[in-house]
């Protein structure tokens, strides 16, 4: 599983994923029983075929406010 942690590349991973049908997404947070919660990591599968979970990315968002921003913005995601 790549675990990506440069904002270049999850930048580049948002853009790719811009041309994708349909994604599986999990989230984590950090500081999730305070009053300001956190998005950390995003885990996203694109590929209904792998039920392994070879092709699951981990994006790794904190204190990337940003990127985070970005990934939710995609036009198809349902929030």
């Amino acid at each position: 599983m790549p675990y990506f942690t440069e904002a270049d590349e999850i930048r580049d991973l948002i853009s790719d994923y811009t041309q994708m049908k349909q994604l599986w997404v999990d989230t984590e947070v950090a500081d999730y029983n305070t009053r300001n919660p956190r998005l950390s990591l995003i885990q996203v599968l694109h590929s209904a075929e792998d039920l392994t979970g070879d092709r699951v990315s981990i994006l790794d968002v904190l204190d990337k406010q940003e990127l985070a921003e970005d990934f939710m913005a995609l036009p198809y995601l349902v929030c």
